[in-house]
């Protein structure tokens, strides 16, 4: 297990299980259900954890634009296409073939009646996260083929001045409010980037790079009393912050704050003494991709086909038969589509001899 970084990782189950609890606690009483109304902190963490990881994985050495490309996809879309065939025959079986292709793309379902940064959602609900996924990973490659080892600065450098360069540009201003985005009509698909570049939610993957280079350039220390110290102070405030209030905002105006309290305490404990590997937490993080993205999908073909019985059951059943599903379902999407696909994408990457060094 040398090759994650295991606070992080432990970190990507935690996340995904908080957007899972969040939109499960639909069914849970009112006063229940509140203490789950901040799982949307687990998109900021998700955030966070995508521009740490891949910053560290491309420490020692860079690959080709078309190996970072190929592994990128088939971590990704294998599994995506699966839910999405599933969905448009299903629960989205009556939205239009523009909607469906849309969705398909990674496309939002509303880029000018919607804010930023979800423009009312992918028609599947939570893959619209995967748009900003997407778009990051493509600034990154672009970057590290600019200069492995300036990556991460060229790389966070070029997306601030993106996104606050277009906000200058259509909107007079900048603004780091997620919500915020270039003030323009979108009529034409060149316009749709112009509208995602624009989103300062993408300061939140700058954050994660940031957090990865210190990571790597600090030493390893030992020092169980301090890091102790720093895990449970971090775990209490993220404990008080998210259990007593609702944090619906993403951004730098909403979670990411919060998601801090926990993440930055995390891999502290983590270089100053190190978490032990534990079974159930090492798994939660394999299977939190699966569970994230099928969770949802979970969700709405029960109400779509069996809203009676959803109206008869008692909340805190209904809220337990989904969490057991939703584990059973990504166990075994994990295994027969997630993990082959990756295994594909390192196979098609290694076939070619794309990696450049590490010193440029």
């Amino acid at each position: 297990m040398n090759h994650k970084v295991l606070s992080v990782h432990y970190l990507r189950g935690l996340a995904a299980l908080m957007v899972v609890a969040l939109h499960y606690s639909y069914y849970l009483p009112e006063n229940i259900g509140y203490f789950f109304g901040s799982g949307s902190v687990g998109v900021d963490i998700f955030f966070i954890i995508s521009g740490f990881i891949i910053t560290f994985a491309t420490r020692k050495q860079a690959d080709s634009l078309y190996n970072f490309s190929v592994k990128r996809f088939f971590r990704i879309y294998p599994l995506f296409i699966i839910i999405w065939m599933v969905s448009i025959f299903t629960v989205n079986l009556d939205a239009t073939f523009p909607a469906k292709l849309q969705s398909l793309f990674l496309f939002m379902n509303d880029y000018n009646g919607s804010n930023a940064p979800a423009f009312g959602f992918n028609l599947m609900g939570p893959p619209w996260t995967l748009t900003y996924e997407v778009l990051f990973y493509a600034i990154f490659g672009i970057s590290m083929c600019i200069s492995h080892k300036y990556r991460a600065l060229i790389s966070g450098a070029g997306i601030v001045l993106i996104v606050f360069g277009l906000q200058f540009i259509f909107n007079g201003h900048v603004s780091l409010a997620a919500q915020t985005s270039a003030d323009m009509i979108v009529s034409r698909w060149w316009q749709v980037p112009v509208k995602i570049l624009s989103t300062p939610i993408l300061f939140e993957f700058v954050v994660g790079v940031f957090l990865a280079e210190v990571y790597i350039r600090t030493d390893n220390a030992r020092n169980t009393i301090l890091s102790s110290v720093v895990l449970l102070f971090g775990v209490v405030v993220f404990a008080v912050l998210f259990f007593t209030g609702e944090m619906r905002l993403l951004g730098f105006k909403g979670g990411i704050w919060v998601a801090l309290t926990l993440f930055i305490p995390f891999i502290i404990f983590d270089k100053l003494h190190g978490f032990k590997e534990s079974k159930v937490m090492l798994y939660l993080g394999d299977i939190s991709y699966s569970m994230y993205i099928s969770h949802f999908l979970l969700l709405t073909t029960l109400m779509h086909y069996y809203p009676s019985i959803l109206a008869t059951l008692n909340g805190y059943i209904i809220f337990t038969c989904l969490l057991t599903s939703c584990f059973i379902i990504a166990a075994l999407l994990h295994r027969l589509i997630e993990l082959p696909g990756i295994k594909l994408g390192k196979k098609l990457s290694l076939g070619r001899n794309g990696t450049v060094p590490a010193s440029i």
